[in-house]
């Protein structure tokens, strides 16, 4: 070992090492951080009843937390007593989330009226200028991905008829570093396992890149009245 002295410090002599990963443990590496969560939410820990789940802002809605009294008959881990957060009055509910890439994952269930989860936004409330991201399942029971600023710009969507009110859906988005946006559905007529959105029929391609916003404050909740959302779960990285 070679020791030098500079003044009242030592240094001693550097060794560089090198590994060469196959693609796969290369894959396996990243993953070990993509796997990360950033925000788990499940409602799990909240009494039946309860109208602001902890950490939540309120906003312009009213929202109360209810439980399953049966199973669901294709997302089968929804099962009895599963916890959820109900729309109680249509408007606004939020939590701090910073995530602005990454894995976005959420159970959804709507009734007649269009849902919006704005996953990246940079305010709590939405409609108030706010910057962002976000996923909606429409009155017109299509599925898109929206960017949020001045208007409201379509990334991708779904046909029409797309999905079925009053079903329990999954709905997974990932977003690289490089901004392109790929957004997955199970549930339903979809079955237990993820499938790509297809927007045949609809608008853009899925998966789409867009890199207007990079930063993220909020996860805001924008349902209706009969609206729920459960196992919202948010990782650090896309897994490969």
């Amino acid at each position: 070992m070679v020791i030098i002295k500079y003044g009242a410090f030592l240094m001693e002599d550097l060794k560089f090492y090198s590994t060469e990963f196959t693609s796969r443990q290369a894959k396996d590496y990243n993953n070990q951080f993509a796997k990360r969560v950033s925000l788990r939410e499940s409602f799990e820990y909240e009494p039946v009843g309860s109208t602001l789940p902890r950490n939540w802002i309120p906003g312009t809605g009213a929202y109360v937390i209810k439980e399953l009294t049966a199973q669901d008959s294709v997302l089968k881990y929804l099962d009895v007593g599963t916890k959820y957060l109900e729309c109680a009055t249509a408007g606004s509910l939020s939590i701090l989330c910073k995530q602005a890439y990454g894995t976005w994952e959420f159970d959804l269930y709507k009734g007649a009226d269009l849902i919006r989860i704005h996953f990246i936004s940079d305010r709590p409330e939405t409609y108030i200028n706010e910057n962002g991201y976000m996923v909606i399942l429409g009155d017109d029971e299509s599925v898109a991905l929206q960017r949020k600023d001045a208007g409201a710009v379509t990334r991708f969507a779904s046909n029409v008829s797309y999905i079925a009110n009053t079903t329990w859906y999954r709905i997974k988005v990932t977003r690289t570093l490089d901004g392109e946006f790929t957004m997955w559905i199970k549930g339903g007529t979809f079955g237990d396992v993820y499938t790509l959105v297809d927007t045949t029929g609809g608008s853009p391609a899925n998966p789409e890149v867009d890199n207007v916003y990079t930063i993220s404050n909020y996860f805001v909740l924008d349902l209706d009245v009969g609206d729920r959302i459960s196992g919202i779960s948010i990782k650090e990285g896309v897994i490969q």
